[in-house]
């Protein structure tokens, strides 16, 4: 995610808005009221809705809900609100199922109440493009640790192949979907074996 993230306030005036989007090269900016929490975000296309006399999608306007098209001078009045916004600890495949979701293209990030950054569609592009280099590593350092098992990783285009041992057959699946969503990983092959077989259940005579 981005942290060093440009804001305006809901008395921001949309030309001044304008402005800093045209200015700072983003789509979009989180609105904070006096108090530092996000209370919208304000887009190109909610702009573009301005011109065009429509909304661009429901809106809050002056505290009450309307999708009706009121005229707007000012950012409080223009923003698409409430904000749709995530955790620091949401998991990036979850950042892109909301923006998928919402059809928005980025998400302001919040602790409680407070802005901690933004992350948008082009940063999970960015991320999904890492190196099969970085998910080998992370694989190998971060991940098959945690799992009692003796596994060969190969990375390749983001396709990885898992070969080797595991206690026991749900390890082998827990494994394969904790691999299936790290960040860049495109589809997993496992051939993993389970050093003994599950437990017979036995349910009397």
């Amino acid at each position: 995610m981005t942290t060093e993230v440009v804001t305006v306030g809901p008395g921001t005036s949309l030309k001044d808005a304008a402005r800093l989007l045209a200015d700072n090269h983003v789509s979009g900016l989180p609105v904070l009221d006096a108090a530092g929490a996000v209370v919208g975000v304000l887009t190109e296309t909610d702009i573009v809705a301005r011109q065009t006399g429509r909304p661009a999608r429901k809106r809050r306007l002056l505290g009450s809900d309307t999708s009706e098209f009121t005229p707007a001078s000012i950012t409080g009045q223009a923003m698409s609100a409430p904000p749709i916004t995530i955790p620091p600890s949401a998991p990036l495949a979850g950042a892109a199922w909301i923006m998928t979701r919402h059809d928005v293209n980025r998400l302001p990030v919040v602790r409680g109440d407070e802005l901690v950054g933004v992350i948008s569609r082009g940063d999970i592009v960015r991320a999904f493009a890492r190196s099969d280099e970085d998910i080998t590593r992370e694989l190998e350092n971060d991940l098959l640790p945690a799992f009692n098992a003796e596994v060969t990783v190969e990375v390749s285009d983001g396709v990885v192949y898992l070969t080797g041992e595991v206690d026991r057959s749900d390890d082998a699946v827990h494994i394969g979907r904790a691999v299936e969503r790290l960040t860049g990983v495109v589809e997993v092959k496992s051939e993993l074996r389970p050093r003994r077989p599950a437990p017979v259940e036995w349910s009397g005579s």
